[in-house]
């Protein structure tokens, strides 16, 4: 079994500024930490052993440990495209995800007139609703 030792680094954002609340570990063990709020961490790894690093709202990134006992990563901002986004009730969710039935009315399909509530608005437009 290879030696570990003591590894170090700080983590920031593309603007350079430190990035709390990172988890680092060791691939293929149960060994992480966190940095602190100054993007500081100390863990103990393998020469060759890889560190992932992970954090919400950046990609992740990989490092392999070498002779250097001290590292410095900037890492990136994650770009998200959202898209079929379905507002509920009690939250939001990708339309694809959803477990109900989805029905769609278009405006010009509504029924006419003076209508009092919602369910005689869909009378007859959605089936199974009642």
């Amino acid at each position: 079994m290879a030696q570990t030792k003591t590894v170090s680094g700080v983590i920031t954002d593309s603007k350079g500024a430190p990035v709390p609340n990172v988890t680092i570990t060791v691939k293929g063990s149960k060994t992480a930490v966190s940095t602190n709020v100054n993007g500081a961490f100390t863990i103990n790894a393998a020469t060759g052993a890889t560190l992932i690093i992970t954090a919400i709202n950046f990609d992740p990134y990989e490092i392999k440990v070498g002779a250097s006992n001290s590292y410095e990563v900037q890492l990136t901002d994650k770009q998200a495209v959202m898209t079929d986004v379905v507002v509920v009730g009690y939250g939001k969710s990708s339309r694809k995800n959803l477990s109900s039935a989805i029905t769609t009315i278009k405006a010009e399909d509504l029924n006419k007139g003076a209508i009092t509530d919602v369910g005689r608005l869909l009378q007859g437009k959605v089936p199974g609703l009642t």
